[in-house]
């Protein structure tokens, strides 16, 4: 989404995120120094003078101010720093939506999306005259068809990442699941709240788009079949429905291709899948459409249903053909043969037993909707920081997935889908198993052991808290020991003993306190020594 806006527009909502992320009351120049290249790292955007910092904090609050937004994001700038309550939330969908429209990339995006341009002259005349009093400022845009020809060029390469792009006529070429997963992703993860509203819709497509939102409540209301569903997966399911209902009106259908290499054309076996598929299926005909289009829309929407409901209990092997279900299973059989090479023991079986049905949903995602997820690889350097264990082993396994889901395709095609295969089986790996500490086990025992004394003169507690934080926290995996021998890796202690004299051990003395930062350069350490024991196992 960054990707759409204006350059200036990333680095002032980055500078929102940062906030969120790593926010304390006062935000000097030097904090957004710190974390913008972090967060910026995706768009190839570097921040390097603090001059410039120094302006995007003021216009950011002046942003605020003018779009009345004050309640939403409650920030004020004062003698060269920024102040926030961070006991607020920061709700950013209408900071975001303003950015956007200023963008023209975006306008031409909508305006493509809704159908209302198959000319330059036409686009034009749509962007100039648009009607933007939904927004709390008025925005006012004047471009010419040369500008909107290089902001079409410019706007077609961050589509063809997704597998898709606009022709000079304004209509998308290319898979059309990839057209509709794109808007999906932009209209739930970042405007969901805009579209909830009417008054905050363009007046020509609001009143139908928020229509059809409802209807496709309704829907999946009628298609229930287990505890009601979340808000959440209300505005999913009907944002997915919304799209799918305006795409079919256009006539972009999904091709025989996209549908019946998954799904068979016949009747499903299992009697729940077949009540939902003829719900939705009555759907799409009583708004007209033919019987060919409400059956394939039918099953895009249970795809839609088993990936991103795993409540619903949808059973894959019924939901999908032989033929689909093989691929899936190979990947599946690939990750195995992957992790016991990669770490030169087994996979346990408790383990498989709790990931088997997490990676094959992930993998039906990829082979079905390749794209899902290209929209937020913020979350790489989230998983990459938090969650490091499991990190090398699930990137390096994304690579091989998308090496053999495209073998042809171009190399700069591989970063953005690896990082995306890799933010969702982070997911799988470390929530699924985090969520099932049983009997004190090690949740991840694949690493070899890191020999560890961690003795504080005085409480054993704070030693005993310490080891919690480095297994829990980070999943590192360590072998306390009482004394040092010569497989001693590391000494924590508050007190200097001869221990420290050893340079063949890693010493860190905290004389009186410790930090989060203190844990943190720690637990690189260990992380680093883990990976250099397994490299010299192998």
């Amino acid at each position: 989404m960054l990707d759409l806006l204006e350059e200036k527009e990333k680095i002032k909502l980055s500078m929102c995120y940062a906030i969120q992320i790593f926010g304390k009351e006062e935000m000097d120049v030097d904090f957004f120094m710190t974390h913008l290249n972090y967060l910026l790292a995706h768009s190839q955007i570097k921040v390097k003078s603090k001059k410039s910092i120094l302006r995007y904090m003021n216009e950011l609050v002046e942003d605020i101010t003018k779009s009345h937004l004050n309640s939403s994001i409650p920030l004020r700038f004062d003698d060269n720093r920024l102040y926030i309550n961070i006991n607020k939330p920061i709700l950013m969908t209408h900071l975001i939506v303003y950015y956007l429209h200023n963008s023209l990339k975006y306008l031409i995006l909508f305006h493509s999306f809704v159908g209302r341009a198959n000319n330059a002259q036409a686009m034009l005349e749509e962007i100039e005259t648009d009607d933007f009093s939904y927004l709390p400022q008025e925005i006012y845009i004047e471009t010419t068809e040369v500008t909107l020809r290089n902001k079409l060029k410019a706007l077609n390469k961050i589509l063809a990442l997704h597998g898709f792009q606009l022709d000079n006529s304004y209509h998308f070429v290319g898979r059309e699941i990839n057209v509709r997963m794109f808007f999906y992703e932009l209209y739930f993860f970042f405007m969901n709240g805009v579209l909830q509203s009417k008054s905050y819709l363009d007046t020509k497509f609001g009143e139908f788009i928020h229509q059809t939102l409802q209807e496709g409540r309704d829907l999946l209301e009628k298609i229930t079949v287990c505890e009601q569903p979340t808000e959440n997966e209300r505005m999913g399911f009907a944002i997915i429905y919304g799209i799918s209902v305006l795409r079919a009106m256009q006539n972009y259908t999904l091709s025989e291709c996209e549908i019946y290499s998954s799904f068979s054309k016949e009747e499903f076996q299992d009697k729940q899948i077949q009540e939902m598929f003829i719900t939705i299926k009555k759907d799409f005909l009583k708004r007209g459409f033919s019987v060919e289009v409400a059956e394939s829309e039918s099953r895009f929407l249970l795809a839609y249903l088993y990936t991103e409901l795993p409540r619903f209990h949808l059973d894959g092997k019924k939901l999908f053909k032989d033929i689909f279900q093989m691929k899936v299973n190979n990947l599946w059989g690939e990750f195995l043969d992957f992790f016991e090479q990669y770490f030169d023991k087994p996979f346990q079986v408790q383990h498989s037993i709790l990931l088997k049905e997490d990676f094959k949903r992930n993998f039906t995602r990829f082979l079905f909707f390749e794209n899902l997820g290209l929209q937020r690889l913020i979350a790489v350097n989230y998983f990459e920081d938090s969650y490091r264990f499991m990190t090398r082993v699930l990137e390096e396994f994304s690579k091989r997935i998308f090496q053999i889901l495209y073998p042809k395709r171009e190399e700069s095609y591989q970063k953005p889908y690896v990082s995306c295969y890799f933010i969702y089986l982070n997911y799988a790996y470390c929530y699924r198993i985090l969520t099932n500490i049983e009997n004190g086990e090690h949740l991840f025992p694949y690493f070899p052991k890191v020999n560890a004394v961690i003795d504080f003169a005085g409480t054993q507690e704070k030693g005993r808290y310490v080891h919690l934080i480095l297994e829990k926290r980070y999943g590192l995996n360590l072998n306390l020991q009482e004394h040092t021998t010569e497989e001693t890796d590391i000494v924590i202690s508050n007190i200097l003993t001869n221990d420290f004299e050893n340079t063949n051990i890693s010493t860190y003395l905290w004389s009186a306190f410790f930090t989060d930062e203190m844990i943190e350069i720690l637990a690189k350490r260990i992380d680093a020594i883990q990976n250099e024991k397994r490299r010299g196992a192998n």
